[in-house]
């Protein structure tokens, strides 16, 4: 059952030069399957993602997906901002991408240097997103923007942030 997945990771490291032992099981009365991966590298970097450890350093994601229409919401502006308070008072610009086909961004919003521990912004344009898919909204819509505030602590994390949307309502949730 679990061959072709542990094929798979194997064969995805090893062309990074990544050298993975690789451990699949389910543990009685667990009908979740773990998988645990020993890097010596990687030793102190917390588990996260239901027992997945990440391979790569810090990085920060979104994925939106229209749930009205039942796809991703490709086209759709996201604005990232870093707050230079902690009263959310005066955040800082630091990006503008457009979601993919996918409802993605071809590259993580931030990473490297620009990860940075504190406080952030996503202002997600879904106005503008639901008008150019053909929603008739009003003058004054019931979503203009989308804005989500998060913090950042753990650097060496992946923080993905998805947005689920339609024209009268959202969710948003720590991913992986």
């Amino acid at each position: 059952m679990f061959a072709a997945a542990e094929n798979r990771f194997t064969n995805n490291h090893a062309k990074f030069g990544v050298k993975a032992d690789v451990n699949f099981g389910i543990v009685p009365g667990d009908l979740d399957c773990k998988l645990a991966v020993q890097l010596p590298s990687y030793n102190n970097q917390p588990s996260e993602c239901y027992g997945f450890r990440s391979f790569n350093m810090g990085r920060l994601t979104t994925h939106v997906l229209d749930t009205a229409r039942g796809c991703p919401a490709a086209g759709l502006q996201i604005n990232v901002f870093r707050h230079v308070d902690d009263k959310k008072m005066f955040p800082n610009y630091l990006t503008s991408l457009t979601t993919n086909a996918d409802g993605r961004s071809d590259a993580p919003l931030l990473e490297g240097d620009e990860f940075i521990a504190g406080r952030y912004r996503l202002v997600f344009a879904v106005a503008d997103y639901l008008r150019q898919n053909g929603d008739k909204l009003p003058d004054v819509p019931f979503l203009e923007d989308v804005v989500i505030d998060f913090g950042i602590d753990q650097t060496s994390q992946h923080y993905h942030v998805p947005l689920l949307l339609s024209a009268y309502g959202y969710s948003t949730y720590r991913g992986c």
